[in-house]
This record gives C-alpha cells, sequence and structure tokens, in this order.
C-alpha cells in the first residue's frame, strides 16, 4: 500500500492510499508533490503504457486544484478521490465554489468521470447522501474499464462510500511470485 496521512484535520483521521496487489509491477511518483496536495501517485502500465493512478482527497475548506488536472491532461491516468465538490452538472443536489471548478475541469478536453450516477457520500447527522467522490480517468483509457461499483455494503466507519473500478488484464505484473512463492 501507497499512503500519505493527512498531516491536519480536525479529528485526525485521514489520509489518501492506493492498494495494488503484489504482483502487480508500480513505482512510487512524486510529481505532483510541489503543488503541495493530500495525494498518492504511483505509476503502472497497461498496455505497456504508462498509466499515472492518482488517489487525491480535498478538504471541503480548500479550493479544488484544477492546476493538477492541467498537468494530468496530457498523460495517461486514474485519479479517484474525495473532492468535496458538488455541480448540478454531476447530480449533486447543491452546487459549492468547488463544484465550478470542477465543471472547468470538465472542459478540458482528454478528462472522462466514470461513474453510475451513485451518491458517493452519507450524512451520518441527517443520513442525505450526495456525490462528493468521483473517478476521472484520460478518455482514451476507457476502453480498458468493464465495471464501476459504489460498495454499498461497505462504509468502514466513513461516511464516503469506497468506489471500485476494475479495468482489463492488460496490466504489467510481476510474474515472478505466485502465493508468496518463486516460480520455477
Amino acid at each position: 500500500m501507497v499512503h500519505r496521512e493527512r498531516k491536519a484535520g480536525l479529528n485526525g483521521a485521514g489520509g489518501v492510499g492506493i492498494m495494488v496487489k503484489r504482483n502487480v509491477n508500480f513505482v512510487q511518483i512524486h510529481d505532483f508533490d510541489n503543488l503541495n496536495l493530500e495525494l498518492v501517485c504511483i505509476k503502472i502500465k497497461i498496455e505497456q503504457e504508462d498509466v499515472y493512478i492518482v488517489s487525491y482527497y480535498n478538504p471541503p475548506d480548500q479550493p479544488l486544484c484544477h492546476e493538477l488536472f492541467e498537468k494530468l491532461n496530457n498523460i495517461k491516468f486514474i485519479l479517484c478521490g474525495g473532492l468535496n465538490s458538488k455541480s448540478f452538472a454531476y447530480g449533486c443536489k447543491t452546487s459549492n465554489q468547488n463544484g465550478k471548478i470542477l465543471d472547468k475541469i470538465a472542459n478540458l478536453k482528454n478528462i472522462i468521470r466514470l461513474s453510475d450516477g451513485s451518491t458517493t457520500y452519507k450524512s451520518f447527522s441527517n443520513n442525505k447522501e450526495d456525490i462528493l467522490d468521483y473517478i476521472f480517468s484520460e478518455s482514451s483509457m476507457i476502453k480498458n474499464f468493464y465495471s464501476f461499483e459504489k460498495m454499498q455494503q461497505c462504509l468502514m466507519n466513513s461516511n464516503h462510500y469506497p468506489l471500485r473500478i476494475k479495468f482489463g488484464d492488460q496490466i504489467e505484473r510481476n510474474e515472478q511470485l505466485l502465493n508468496d512463492k518463486p516460480k520455477f
């Protein structure tokens, strides 16, 4: 697992992470560290092309980083994150300032959103649900995805539902490991 803990926060919890199967080759990337965001990034190969996988959390009191998406717009990527952005264009019940930034991001030519329209957040105080979490990808990657799922029964002590995407078998793997034993 590649992770970054939250440096500060009201409840002392949080952070971002990416879980990677043992047999998947990856490299942690630090290209976005200068943006000072709560994110981690790895690079894998799909169909012999580099693909950046980004986990990004944007606190509700911070503006969404448009610059991150501008940089991602020029490479193959998958970004998953709690963006705390509400936009009517994405099916939210209300809109906020980060939603307006998200609308501008939607105009970047190579970025698509992966969704089935499900809500991703459930308030513990009033049981209302909304969309605060998103998965975006470089547009040509759509052919690699075959499943999108909101994990309804898996809140894991959070008020955000985990989202899961599955993509094809063309990921570069380390075939040396099979059940933690050398393959002879």
